[in-house]
Parts: C-alpha cells; sequence; structure tokens
C-alpha cells in the first residue's frame, strides 16, 4: 500500500492498522539516504530545511546514477511477498510514477492519500481520508478490511 500525505495521519493509520491485529511492514527509501547520511557523512541527526534540501538533492542523484527508489522498493517488495507473517506493505514517499508502476505489477496494491482537511476525493488515490475527521478510526478500519479481504 502507498501511503502519502499528513506526516501524523499516516502515522495514526499504521498504527490503527498494528492495533487491529495487521503485521505491518512500513518503508521510505529516503530513510535509507538519511541513514547513510548520518552514518557516512556526518549529519547530526536535526531534520531542519538543510537537511531537506540535501535529502532532496542526495535522492535525485540516487535516482538519476542507481536508480535507486524502484531498486529499493522492488527489494522490499520482493521480500515482502516471501515473508508470510506480514500482511500489509505500507510504502512512504513513493513517486507517482513508481506508485503506478507498482499498482499495475501487483493488483492488490492500493494508494491512499491522508488529509487533515475534507476535500474530494483525489482522483489520482484509491482513497482520501481525513484524519481529523471524528470517524477517521472506522474509515481506516473499513479500508484495511476491504483491502485485506477481511470479513468484519
Amino acid at each position: 500500500m502507498v501511503l502519502d500525505g499528513f506526516a501524523e495521519g499516516k502515522t495514526k493509520f499504521t498504527n490503527i492498522a498494528r492495533q487491529s491485529g495487521y503485521w505491518t511492514w512500513n518503508i521510505n527509501y529516503r530513510n535509507i539516504l538519511a541513514k547513510i547520511t548520518q552514518d557516512y557523512l556526518g549529519w547530526d541527526g536535526d531534520r531542519n530545511k538543510i537537511f531537506y534540501s540535501f535529502i532532496d538533492e542526495f535522492s535525485s542523484l540516487a535516482d538519476k546514477y542507481l536508480d535507486f527508489e524502484n531498486w529499493y522498493v522492488s527489494s522490499m517488495i520482493e521480500k515482502f511477498i516471501l515473508n508470510e507473517k506480514v500482511n500489509i506493505l505500507f510504502i512512504h514517499n513513493c513517486s507517482k510514477e513508481l506508485s503506478e508502476s507498482i499498482q499495475k505489477l501487483y493488483e492488490n496494491c492500493y494508494n491512499i492519500v491522508i488529509t487533515n482537511k475534507d476535500i474530494e476525493d483525489d482522483c489520482n488515490y484509491c482513497k482520501t481520508l481525513n484524519c481529523t475527521s471524528d470517524n477517521y478510526n472506522d474509515e481506516v478500519i473499513k479500508t484495511l478490511n476491504i483491502i485485506t479481504n477481511k470479513k468484519e
């Protein structure tokens, strides 16, 4: 599942999934680049404007010369498929192109955007959820049950 949008809402979504009994993995190729930056390039851990600017450029270079995002996400999908315990793979910060490619390859891949306000459904996503709505938890559980074919 490609999960985009409001960070706090995405965290809440993945926590609801775990609390509902789903075994999940969260991946974000940019976190690998941040780890390299911290371990080998002297980053102090402060996620400030300079850090995000650097990660944007680092990501662009890694994708341009190594097709890094595609390689990383593809390798994690392969591991996910081989792991019988994990129910849901959450892919964060996935490019639109890769998201579309994954959805063409895997019929059970969905992309969801989490917002913090009421908006019309975004036609680029399978589902749009507002994490500030009163029924957000119920909507997440309903969405997870549909996606995983779990009977309520």
